[in-house]
């Protein structure tokens, strides 16, 4: 080992050691920080599905009092059967969650001649209406256990079913009441007095959990059915339970978590997979009163460990790991028993690869991070949209204006272009919900501000359950703001702007979520199943509120919408996709980097390397002048295909092209031209060929951090 092999392995073993405890330190921090949130959010999380249970079990604990008061009554004789249709009623007047309520005496227990005498108060259209249940079915017959089961074990709460009556899934509790029994001295069933409440009340509790963007909740019967689910079809009116679903997927875990519920116990899920493929967490807790769980999924891809503090944090750690890396290459080269020359070729590979390497992981951070702006557009899902519809109509009492009417609208993208750098061409479905409550003086109709052209043609119209239904196919061509400073690894947000066609009264569009599917965290809710985007992956879709302000009232002294005026977005998130990019821009720029290498490796006065490189400082000049201008028109291309004011982070590629091409030429003349510039001459032009990668790519990782960090 020489003279300066030592010097250099003394000077560089404090340094790789120092380096290596403080990226550890570094990287426990973001451990720590990461645990801490990940902790935080999980809380978060569970106590939002526990207060949800916890709403649920005391709403339906109600219902318990109301009806064993009334068989207690009933059993003692405290309410004569003359009473009992008053006190019904009276029960549901002063209960306005109640859907219904009624008795079903059993054969003959109510009188002698008659059979079966069953009366139901039920509620239909906000009115309260008397059906005899008797006329319609024998509630006899063994399949209607919301009768038997309670007859057989007691006061109960009956597994959700489709009412006979009412043409929706039904929450009963039904307990019996009994008359005294002269020969036993006891006292034998008379029949049971049933209270229901709509599933779709308790599927409003269930939504306004917030479990981020995506994250749903759902509900499970005692046995394991799905009560509630943003999967209608499929889960609930399929009835499946969750048992069958993780037999579908072959799901241990959550088919151990089923079992759990369905016993009344709580937990979480921390590595559970959604049908997508994504990371989940799954929460539950038991309804007490019912046997019943309250479910939540939250997709982890949304925690705030992928936010830009934490990105940074990663930086931070991935570069004192680099700096450890090459005080270790430098460590083990000094013990390497070759010349010095092959050393420094060692030291020149390893440093190459080193920012290399640094350079490939700040692009995978940008590349799965998720888009930093939205332009002020807040998103809002289901959970939110009730605090947002209040939120409004409070500010509107406030301000002592006009109260604002709510349109619910959906849209449906089936097609999506780019046509240059900032026009957008778009063809789809845009419905809107007209309830009896808005006057019939609101027009219908839509706008779409951001449009160059558009044509909007009705597609259909009609009346559904005292709504007006409009749908309009829309094909426009959008203009919008897009910023490609990032590009290759950039993110786009196209956004579809709607203002109602009277846009000058307090008419807010809302979200229609009832039409959307919203579960397993789709990416592609509102977009055409197999919806293609040449050179873009949708990343996710959301709707969203941004509140504009417009400094001009169109003319119209009574315009509502000037100051802060909540406009309605539907949002779509776009990631570049790399291989284009890599192989039109990025390639291209990497072998023109190793051509430009190997004119300045054929620089030699060395009489046998002239005589087999053919050497010259005229034949150096000649090629590199022709890789400028294919490194020129190549940018000159791209800026055709992106034109934006902001320079491109691809560009700075380009510019450190046309430095080291200037370099490299300067270099051969002046190596030809003289011998007094020692730093040139010395060992036949080593120290620049030595140089050049470690120089680019360390400046292209500086240019990478500044751009991305």
């Amino acid at each position: 080992m020489s003279r300066w092999q030592k010097l250099i392995f003394i000077t560089s073993l404090p340094l790789c050691a120092s380096t290596l405890v403080y990226a550890f330190l570094l990287g426990l921090h973001y451990w720590q920080d990461r645990s801490e949130v990940l902790q935080r959010e999980k809380e978060r999380a569970r106590l939002e599905v526990a207060r949800v249970a916890k709403e649920i079990d005391i709403e339906l604990r109600k219902l318990m009092p109301l009806t064993t008061s009334i068989t207690d009554e009933l059993s003692s004789g405290d309410l004569p059967k003359a009473q009992l249709l008053d006190r019904l009623k009276t029960t549901m007047d002063t209960n306005p969650e109640l859907l219904g309520m009624g008795v079903a005496y059993a054969p003959l227990a109510y009188a002698s001649d008659v059979r079966l005498y069953a009366p139901y108060y039920v509620k239909k259209e906000e009115e309260l209406q008397l059906v005899e249940v008797d006329s319609l079915y024998d509630y006899t017959q063994p399949e209607y256990n919301w009768y038997h089961a309670p007859l057989a074990n007691g006061p109960q709460w009956i597994e959700p079913h489709v009412g006979e009556i009412v043409d929706t899934r039904l929450v009963e509790f039904a307990a019996p009441f009994y008359r005294p029994d002269r020969e036993s001295q006891g006292k034998i069933p008379a029949g049971v007095i049933h209270t229901s409440v709509s599933l779709d009340d308790i599927r409003g509790r269930i939504d306004s959990l917030e479990l981020g963007e995506s994250g749903y909740g759902f509900l499970l019967s005692k046995k394991g059915s799905f009560l509630v689910h943003p999967l209608v079809e499929e889960y609930v009116k399929g009835q499946k339970t969750i048992f069958d679903v993780a037999e579908a997927r072959k799901d241990l875990v959550l088919r151990h978590m089923g079992e759990q519920a369905i016993r009344g116990e709580r937990g979480v899920i921390e590595n559970g997979v959604a049908a997508s493929g994504q990371a989940i967490w799954i929460f539950y807790e038991p309804v007490p009163s019912t046997g019943w769980s309250v479910g939540g999924v939250f997709f982890t891809d949304q925690l705030p460990t992928h936010t830009k503090p934490f990105q940074r944090q990663l930086i931070r750690v991935a570069l004192v790991c680099m700096a450890f890396l090459f005080f270790l290459a430098v460590l083990l080269i000094s013990l390497l028993h070759e010349s010095g020359t092959s050393l420094l070729w060692w030291g020149v590979v390893s440093t190459s690869v080193i920012c290399a390497a640094g350079i490939a992981f700040v692009w995978y951070v940008t590349f799965t991070a998720p888009l930093e702006s939205t332009f002020g557009i807040v998103s809002i899902n289901k959970a939110t949209l009730d605090k947002f519809i209040v939120a409004n109509t409070r500010s509107a009492l406030k301000k002592n204006v006009e109260l604002p009417l709510y349109v619910p609208t959906g849209v449906f993208v089936q097609t999506l272009e780019f046509v240059g750098s900032n026009n957008v061409n778009m063809t789809g479905y845009i419905w809107q919900r007209y309830s009896n409550a808005i006057p019939p003086e609101v027009s219908r109709g839509i706008i779409l501000p951001e449009t160059v052209s558009a044509d909007i043609t009705e597609a259909y119209r009609r009346m559904e359950k005292n709504e007006e239904i409009i749908g309009w196919y829309v094909k426009a061509t959008f203009r919008e703001t897009f910023d490609y400073s990032h590009y290759p690894f950039d993110q786009q947000i196209f956004w579809l702007r709607v203002w109602h066609k009277d846009f000058y009264r307090n008419i807010i569009l809302i979200p229609d979520f009832t039409s959307y599917k919203l579960a397993n965290n789709s990416a592609s809710h509102g977009l055409e199943m197999d919806f293609v985007l040449p050179g873009w992956t949708v990343n996710k879709t959301f709707f969203g509120y941004n509140a504009n302000s417009y400094d001009v009232n169109f003319g119209l002294r009574d315009y509502s919408g000037a100051e802060g005026f909540p406009e309605l977005y539907f949002n779509v998130i776009l990631r570049r996709n790399i291989i284009n990019p890599f192989f039109s821009n990025l390639l291209p720029i990497t072998v023109a980097g190793f051509m430009v290498f190997g004119l300045l490796i054929i620089n030699s006065k060395q009489s046998e390397q002239v005589g087999f490189l053919g050497f010259s400082a005229v034949n150096v000049l000649a090629g590199c002048a022709a890789l400028f201008f294919v490194v020129i028109l190549a940018q000159l291309d791209l800026r055709g295909k992106l034109s934006t004011e902001k320079i491109l982070y691809i560009e700075y590629f380009y510019f450190v092209m046309y430095c080291a091409i200037l370099i490299v030429t300067l270099n051969s003349i002046l190596f030809g031209m003289t011998d007094r510039i020692k730093i040139i001459e010395y060992q036949d032009n080593l120290i620049p060929k030595l140089i050049y990668w470690p120089v680019i790519l360390v400046i292209l990782l500086t240019i990478t951090l500044f751009v991305f960090y």
